[in-house]
């Protein structure tokens, strides 16, 4: 009866609009900022409830086309602006924000001078200017602001006055920006007067310069770094530097189209690394010289030491050319992923098996990259003179992703089944029907040393 009563009562009462202020701030914040707008029409009580969140989140409407996107953004924005109540704003994101103009950014400095002074601790602004060089100066304030953790400035170069020897940034710990025509001074001083620094994201298109630079990293703090270099001119690029001075350095990323020169110092604590050749041109058009190879496996020594390696397949084909005998030791190497191809196959396998004693999983992906170049090395069957330790001692993963079905692969998995004395998982991932049944036969009548290794094969054109 009591339950009775009590539903009887609450029939048609609204808890949702009965909740605190806060509460409903709260609620409210994780929403996009036009959806939480849109919730001003559900009653007198929610008219003006948006003006309290928190998190702020701005970018191109869909509904709007051509110059209208642009006006109705700086409309909207300005009229969220002037209604917010917030006296600490969390998350100020302005991005996917395109077409603006020069003539705006005396608006978008405005933008980032409110949100510096409602003590921002997350800003966000992804926005592109039309200019043939988008530069826009940040307000000086930024430097003292105590809240700021994260900043996050994409798609145009920023210009900032920093002093020298002067601490900036007293609690920013994760910093990404986007590099096009870079002030050398300005990104050493920048680095330098984060005290904090966790993690550092660079987004950089690197052009042709009468002078090589170098990008000098020096972040005693610095945990993560990630770096993608675009090409917007081969001639040249290579000439650059990047020169990383980070101790505690735990995860690193290059993706780099340009085989640049990066020197690492030495990183004890250095546990996943991810070396990624995008090379949309260098290895379709251009073949990479050997003293750009040399730059990829400067780094590969440099980094040595990871736990955690992943090399993509443009990559793994520039080191081949680089090889000559000289891959280094990986002494901590417990997981290793390898990208490798038609041309330049298992080159850099047997190598790698050797030198990583302790591997215990062991991922090959297979992807065809074509070289438009009569030097190219064709079709390596996998070889090795003796027995690697890792495989009769430690690797119990091994994930192949197979593109033919053909024997060379076929060779390369009974090699595996037959000398893996701990393998636990062998993990066949296939995007092709032809013939699949009888390669799975194959596989399946294969002998294996494991006594434990379960066989399992993958469609990956199937989601999920």
């Amino acid at each position: 009866m009591a339950s009775k009563r009590l539903e009887k009562k609450t029939a048609g009462e609204d808890f949702i609009s009965r909740l605190p202020d806060d509460v409903l701030a709260h609620i409210l914040s994780r929403l996009d900022t036009k959806e939480a707008i849109k919730t001003s029409i559900l009653s007198s009580r929610w008219k003006n409830q948006w003006t309290l969140v928190y998190n702020l989140y701005f970018n191109m409407p869909s509904h709007v086309i051509g110059e209208h996107r642009r006006i109705w953004l700086l409309k909207f924005v300005g009229f969220v602006l002037s209604r917010c109540q917030s006296k600490e704003i969390q998350d100020f994101e302005l991005k996917d924000c395109y077409f603006l103009r020069d003539a705006d950014l005396p608006r978008l400095r405005e933008w980032m001078c409110f949100a510096i002074e409602r003590n921002v601790h997350s800003l966000t602004l992804k926005v592109q200017i039309r200019m043939e060089r988008p530069v826009i100066r940040i307000p000086q304030t930024i430097l003292t602001c105590k809240n700021l953790v994260k900043l996050n400035l994409g798609n145009w170069d920023a210009v900032l006055d920093i002093p020298d020897s002067t601490v900036c940034f007293p609690s920013l710990k994760i910093l990404s920006i986007f590099v096009e025509y870079p002030d050398m001074v300005l990104m050493q001083k920048l680095f330098q007067s984060c005290p904090v620094l966790e993690e550092l994201t660079i987004d950089g298109h690197l052009k042709r310069n009468e002078n090589a630079l170098t990008y000098i990293i020096v972040v005693p703090t610095l945990k993560i770094l990630k770096i993608s270099l675009s090409m917007i001119n081969k001639i040249d690029a290579t000439a650059h530097k990047f020169v990383v001075k980070a101790p505690n350095l735990e995860f690193l990323y290059i993706a780099d189209d340009s085989l640049v020169s990066f020197m690492v110092d030495e990183t004890p604590f250095l546990s996943k690394v991810y070396l990624v050749g995008k090379f949309d041109v260098l290895l379709y058009d251009i073949h990479p010289t050997m003293n750009e190879a040399k730059h990829a496996m400067q780094l590969l020594r440099a980094v040595n030491h990871a736990k955690f390696l992943s090399l993509s397949i443009p990559m793994t084909g520039v080191l081949t050319r680089a090889l000559e005998g000289n891959l280094p030791s990986f002494p901590n190497l417990i997981r290793l992923e390898l990208g490798y191809d038609m041309f330049y196959h298992w080159v850099l396998l047997p190598d790698f098996l050797n030198n990583a004693p302790n591997l215990v999983v062991l991922i090959l992906k297979k992807d065809m990259v074509y070289f438009d170049t009569d030097d190219r090395i064709v079709r390596h069957p996998f070889e090795s003179k003796s027995l690697p330790p890792c495989l009769g001692f430690h690797v119990k993963i091994i994930q192949l992703k197979i593109k033919e079905g053909v024997d060379d692969e076929l060779r390369l998995v009974e090699y595996f089944l037959k000398n893996c004395k701990v393998l636990q998982r062998l993990y066949v991932d296939y995007d092709f029907h032809y013939k699949l049944k009888k390669f799975q036969r194959q596989i399946l009548k294969f002998p294996r040393s494991s006594p434990v290794c379960m066989i399992e094969f993958r469609n990956t054109k199937v989601k999920g």
